[in-house]
């Protein structure tokens, strides 16, 4: 049996196409931040292979606003998914990072596995960041340990239908959607945007976060790997993409603060040395898709 964690989030909602069978658990069946629930629940229902994709997450200003939260709630979710997982004799636990997890700077780029401890979190993802190092760190302890099969995937930025659309707790892509919807309704003249539109990013479809998973969990893949689009593009690129596919012709007007990290791309080259087939949807094509999702459910 497998069971995912975080079933009713984005990623849980793209999964279940791939892993129907799954049992998808939300908090209300099981808060994470409440260890006798988490050992409740996983001793019920004994899974052989965990999906762990339960979290606090937010977009740059709600990390900004929250630092406490995100590493206080996360660093119990993910002790205790694994602690409750170890003592119910789970086979496989796959766990979801992120590519905010990485140093804030490498020596070189793309990012790739093998740089993943050499220096801290960039200081506006630091306190999620470290929260999902020690995530990955005491999983391979456990594994060491118990014998617990491993894997790690550390996405790049997300995006897709059933993400968080709200302006405090979005991500970039949700909420530009939501704001463009907003600025062609009530006939703004410009569009108002965060930062200086330089930095590079990587956004990468829910789908093919999930179709990876989907992989690992199907062949028992051990180990660390990245799920990063070939993609890397400016913000301002993205942000033209965005309002192309909602036919937003206004102009952007950058107001230079909460800027972010310059680059943070990833290789995927140890996922493709695994699955040398492996798509990734251009970003063109997943954001029509999510945007023709957000228009027909936004009320």
């Amino acid at each position: 049996m497998v069971v995912v964690t975080g079933g009713n989030g984005m990623v849980g909602h793209a999964l279940r196409t791939f892993l129907p069978d799954a049992v998808y658990l939300t908090r209300k069946d099981c808060d994470l931040e409440d260890f006798e629930a988490a050992r409740q629940v996983f001793t019920k229902l004994r899974p052989t292979v965990v999906v762990h994709l339960a979290a606090m997450v937010g977009g740059i200003v709600d990390n900004v606003a929250r630092p406490y939260d995100f590493v206080y709630k996360n660093l119990l979710i993910n002790t205790h998914a694994i602690q409750a997982a170890l003592e119910a004799g789970v086979g496989h636990f796959v766990a979801c990072s992120s590519t905010c997890a990485y140093p804030g700077t490498v020596p070189e780029y793309p990012m790739h596995e093998g740089q993943f401890h050499l220096g801290p979190p960039a200081i506006e993802n630091l306190p999620y960041g470290y929260a999902k190092r020690v995530m990955a760190v005491a999983l391979d302890a456990a594994a060491k340990q118990y014998g617990i099969k491993a894997t790690v995937v550390y996405p790049s930025n997300l995006y897709g239908p059933h993400d968080t659309f709200d302006l405090q707790r979005s991500h970039f892509v949700p909420a530009l959607i939501m704001k463009v919807a907003d600025a062609m309704k009530q006939g703004w003249t410009e569009m108002p945007m965060l930062g200086t539109g330089r930095p590079l990013r990587q956004f990468l479809y829910v789908d093919d976060l999930a179709s990876a998973i989907y992989r690992l969990v199907e062949t028992g893949t051990e180990g660390h790997f990245n799920v990063a689009t070939p993609e890397n593009l400016s913000i301002e690129e993205i942000a033209a993409v965005v309002m192309d596919s909602m036919g937003c012709k206004l102009p952007r007007v950058y107001n230079g603060r909460l800027e972010g990290q310059y680059r943070k791309d990833a290789s995927s080259a140890a996922l493709l040395s695994v699955f040398p087939d492996f798509p990734f949807t251009p970003l063109r094509d997943g954001v029509a898709k999510t945007c023709d999702w957000y228009l027909r459910n936004r009320a």
